[in-house]
């Protein structure tokens, strides 16, 4: 895969369904969002390892993230090839559910190593509507 940055009308689509500001290095974005009565967005992305505070900032996440629970996992979308949370290790993961906003929604968040060569982080990320 080739180190493609994110385009500014994929970051404005990403601010727009997923409440979700990317960090400055962010690259290889691959998303799925499907309208409806619960609109939804499923993306991953890379990113810097050191621009992870960056990414936590913007994705709203308030409580820290922690390496219990999967709130993200491949069988959320099994369907995309792309889609596979399960496979990263060690992680961190966290949600939040913003009801006093508009929209109001939920996030729940996967973070770890990307793989390869590089200090990069991959982030899958899930957002519904509510």
């Amino acid at each position: 895969m080739t180190a493609a940055p994110v385009s500014a009308a994929d970051r404005a689509l990403v601010a727009d369904w997923a409440h979700l500001t990317l960090p400055p290095g962010a690259r290889d974005l691959v998303y799925h969002h499907e309208r409806g009565a619960d609109p939804a967005i499923w993306l991953r992305v890379v990113f810097p390892a050191r621009e992870r505070d960056d990414f936590v900032r913007g994705a709203g996440l308030i409580a820290p993230l922690q390496a219990r629970v999967r709130y993200v996992t491949t069988a959320q979308r099994p369907d995309q090839p792309w889609w596979r949370p399960d496979d990263v290790a060690p992680f961190e993961s966290g949600h939040v559910l913003q009801e006093r906003t508009r929209p109001r929604h939920g996030k729940n968040v996967l973070l770890g190593p990307a793989g390869g060569a590089g200090d990069d982080l991959v982030a899958y990320v899930f957002v519904t509507g509510l």
